[in-house]
């Protein structure tokens, strides 16, 4: 007998990738048990985001989801580590993790701490060469109809869209009806200042009803400057600033290196990877933990029928150099 599954199939939706991306999920749980976790005990379904690869050959977006109340131990050692690491309120920041400072010293401990969250940590890597997930007439339409986004520049605007509809999809599938869920995402152009907030949040609601079977609570969507001094809301964003930031340069040199992955099993090989991106990575590797790591990558396809998205799981077989990262912190 099959155990049960904490993936739920979302609502058929008219672009066929995101039903494919769902059903594709559905399948992987189905053949790795345990792979998800259940995040539906909770009242609030707490989110955070953060993008990276500016310039770089993939763009990478990364969630952490977890329920609340029920995740005691992370709170518990997420604050021992402060004490012990941290206790200037300093974040984590991946640019910022520079030889023998005193956040890279502080970097394997989070990464500990952060593996005692019952949740879901998912990075997804979109190839520049796949261009926009938008349409022209998806925005001539959304356009008519929520004309505030008339001053947002390009970039800013298929942002949003890319992240609302990898994010609704992600709600739709592990949420639990009447679940209030708190989206939080680090400071940049689609939350920019408080009316973006309310836009995103709009867009975000309208996004998730075309995914979702079942009613949602409250839908809030914030960032970090809410984290009113605990550091909990800035240690969530940077769980996803680090997963974002190693593997888009993984990729991007993987790809430039012409070393990326043909199977499931994946080892960063070139020699342009940072340390710290190769120490991040070897966390991501980690199995049997509460916090569950996923990574899916995008990117371009061709059949008879013309161009279309391809999406594959990379699995990771990495020495995490831990010990060769701490001699050199």
């Amino acid at each position: 007998m099959n155990p049960r599954l904490n993936w739920h199939p979302v609502k058929t939706h008219p672009h066929g990738y995101w039903t494919g991306l769902s059903e594709s999920i559905e399948l992987r749980e189905r053949n790795n048990p345990g792979l998800l976790p259940n995040l539906r005990h909770g009242s609030e379904l707490v989110i955070a985001s953060d993008y990276a690869g500016a310039g770089l050959a993939y763009q990478a977006i990364s969630f952490i989801m977890l329920s609340v109340p029920g995740n005691d131990e992370w709170d518990k050692h997420r604050t021992h580590f402060r004490r012990q690491h941290l206790p200037d309120e300093r974040e984590i920041s991946y640019k910022r993790l520079r030889p023998t400072n005193h956040t890279a010293k502080a970097l394997l401990p989070f990464l500990d701490a952060a593996d005692c969250i019952t949740g879901l940590l998912i990075t997804f890597l979109l190839s520049r060469s796949i261009g926009n997930m938008i349409s022209k007439y998806q925005r001539a339409e959304i356009q008519k109809t929520l004309p505030e986004f008339a001053g947002w520049k390009t970039h800013a605007y298929e942002m949003l869209f890319t992240v609302a509809s990898l994010l609704g999809l992600l709600v739709a599938g592990l949420s639990a009806p009447d679940q209030n869920i708190w989206w939080l995402t680090d400071r940049d152009e689609i939350v920019a200042n408080n009316q973006r907030i309310l836009m995103t949040t709009r867009v975000f609601g309208a996004i998730c009803k075309g995914f979702l079977s079942h009613n949602l609570g409250a839908l809030r969507c914030g960032t970090e400057v809410f984290d009113q001094g605990t550091g909990h809301v800035k240690d969530l964003v940077s769980l996803t600033d680090l997963s974002s930031s190693a593997l888009a340069e993984v990729w991007h040199w993987n790809a430039k290196d012409g070393v990326l992955p043909t199977g499931l099993q994946f080892v960063s090989s070139s020699e342009k990877i940072p340390p710290k991106a190769r120490v991040i990575v070897g966390w991501l590797a980690r199995k049997d933990k509460p916090l569950k790591k996923l990574v899916c990558v995008f990117d371009p396809a061709t059949d008879r029928t013309g161009r279309h998205l391809n999406y594959y799981w990379p699995g990771f077989d990495v020495n995490e150099q831990r010990e060769e990262y701490l001699a050199k912190s």
